[in-house]
């Protein structure tokens, strides 16, 4: 006999497999140096999408015999946003702070030379990268983690609820009246 498990337990292994994707994701990026592509950053929200399909199928599985409204799909996919944005937040401070503490220095080389190449003035360049430098604080940047996945989760699973969704059953027959 298969195990229920609650709402919440299915959210949590839905977030926790969703982030160590985008995690271990992200550590490729890092070690190849495809993190500092544009392109690349914005693959990681296919791992996010795929995510919330399997954790709000787990939740239609394992938690409501095999029945999701589109409500709960909904709030499955977004607290699975949530998890995910957290993880990867944490991750982010991580990176910056332990892993490679000289990394701003070498984002900042990065979009020096890009905006160079764009042939902007030099007090332009100096301009932005100041703004830069603000925006890269590592607490600051979980936080961005955090409302980024949670807001594109919620609209991936706007998407998702629809088609994961999977109304009970109902047996016309078994039913008596009273």
């Amino acid at each position: 006999m298969e195990k229920k498990m609650s709402f919440m337990q299915a959210v949590l292994i839905g977030g926790l497999v969703t982030g160590i994707g985008v995690i271990m994701f992200s550590l490729i990026g890092y070690i190849t140096d495809l993190m500092y592509e544009p392109w690349f950053s914005y693959l990681a929200y296919i791992i996010l999408f795929v995510g919330i399909v399997y954790g709000s199928k787990l939740v239609r599985e394992k938690c409501n015999n095999g029945s999701l409204s589109y409500a709960q799909g909904l709030g499955a996919g977004t607290l699975i946003s949530v998890i995910t944005g957290i993880l990867s937040g944490l991750f982010t401070i991580m990176l910056f702070k332990v892993i490679d503490p000289d990394i701003t220095n070498r984002i900042i080389e990065i979009q020096t030379e890009k905006m160079l190449e764009r042939g902007m003035a030099e007090e332009q360049i100096e301009m932005a990268m100041e703004m830069s430098k603000n925006f890269m604080n590592p607490v600051l940047m979980m936080f961005y983690a955090i409302i980024g996945h949670s807001f594109f989760g919620f609209i991936f699973s706007l998407i998702t609820s629809a088609i994961v969704k999977k109304e009970p059953v109902v047996n016309l027959f078994t039913e008596t009246e009273e």
